[in-house]
C-alpha cells in the first residue's frame, strides 16, 4: 500500500465543529476525561495523540486540549507536539467557545494562531504572526476543540443528524453529519458498540467518520479522515480515564 505523509492541515481538519440542531433537547453533561489514541496513516502507526477535557469549577469554564506527537520522518518535519486548546462555557444548555489556540509543531511556528470569541460584538479576533484581524461570528459557531465536546453531547441527547458550522480563522464552513447505524469495534478496551457518524462539507470529497461509543458517553473510539488518492488517516482509542462525573 502506498503511504503518504500527513500534512498538518489534514490533521487539523480532523478537529471539526458541530452546530447543534434547532430542535430543543434535554441538556447533556460535559464529561471530563483524558483519552490516548494511536495515530495511523494507512496501516502504519505514525504517532500518538492525547485528547482531554478539564473543568475549572471556580470559573465555570471547560478546556479541551489535543496534543499529537509523531514518529520517524514526521517527527523530523514536526519536532514539537501539535497542540490545540479550546476554552468554552455552557450557556443556556449549549456550548459557547471563548478562545482557541493552535500550535503547529514546527520549529518556527509560522502557522500558530489564537482566536478570541467576542460574542457581544459578534466577531472573532484572530492573532497570528503578531498581527490581528477580525471576522464575523454567527450565533452557534464553534471551534475545532469545543466541537468535539458538542458532538458527544448531541449524540447523547439523540441529535443524530444535523448541520455543522466551523468557525475557522478566516471563513465559516458548514458541514452535515449523518448517522449510518451501529458497528462493533475491537479496541484495547474490548469490543465496543459504536454509532457511526459521517461528516462532510458540501462540494468536498473529504469525509470524516466518527465511531462514538454510547458506553463511553459517546467518546469517539475511532476517527478516520478519508480523501481521494490518499491513505486514510485515523485515530484509534487506546485508553480513557474519566476525571469526574458532572
Amino acid at each position: 500500500m502506498r503511504q503518504h505523509a500527513i500534512p498538518r492541515a489534514l490533521l487539523v481538519g480532523l478537529m471539526l465543529a458541530a452546530l447543534p440542531a434547532i430542535a430543543q433537547a434535554p441538556a447533556a453533561p460535559v464529561h471530563a476525561y483524558r483519552a490516548v489514541y494511536s495515530l495511523w496513516n494507512g496501516d502504519r502507526q505514525v504517532g500518538r495523540s492525547e485528547f482531554s477535557v478539564e473543568h475549572d469549577r471556580a470559573r465555570q469554564r471547560y478546556r479541551f486540549t489535543s496534543s499529537s506527537e509523531f514518529d520517524g520522518l514526521l517527527r523530523w518535519l514536526t519536532p514539537r507536539p501539535v497542540i490545540e486548546t479550546s476554552e468554552f462555557i455552557v450557556d443556556g444548555g449549549e456550548i459557547k467557545p471563548l478562545s482557541f489556540s493552535y500550535e503547529d509543531g514546527s520549529r518556527r511556528g509560522r502557522r500558530n494562531l489564537k482566536v478570541e470569541f467576542d460574542w457581544g460584538a459578534a466577531v472573532a479576533v484572530i492573532t497570528r504572526a503578531g498581527e490581528s484581524s477580525r471576522a464575523p461570528l454567527p450565533a452557534g459557531a464553534l471551534d475545532r476543540g469545543s466541537a468535539r465536546v458538542a458532538l458527544m453531547r448531541d449524540l447523547a441527547r439523540d441529535r443524530h443528524d444535523g448541520r455543522y458550522r466551523l468557525a475557522d480563522p478566516d471563513v465559516i464552513r458548514e458541514y452535515t453529519y449523518v448517522t449510518e447505524g451501529r458497528e462493533l469495534l475491537t479496541t484495547p478496551l474490548g469490543e465496543l458498540a459504536a454509532v457511526k457518524v459521517v461528516q462532510q462539507r458540501e462540494s468536498s470529497s473529504r469525509r470524516t467518520v466518527f465511531w462514538a461509543a454510547p458506553e463511553l458517553h459517546y467518546l469517539p473510539i475511532r476517527i478516520e479522515q478519508l480523501r481521494e488518492d490518499r491513505a486514510p488517516v485515523a485515530f484509534a482509542l487506546e485508553s480513557v480515564e474519566w476525571l469526574d462525573t458532572p
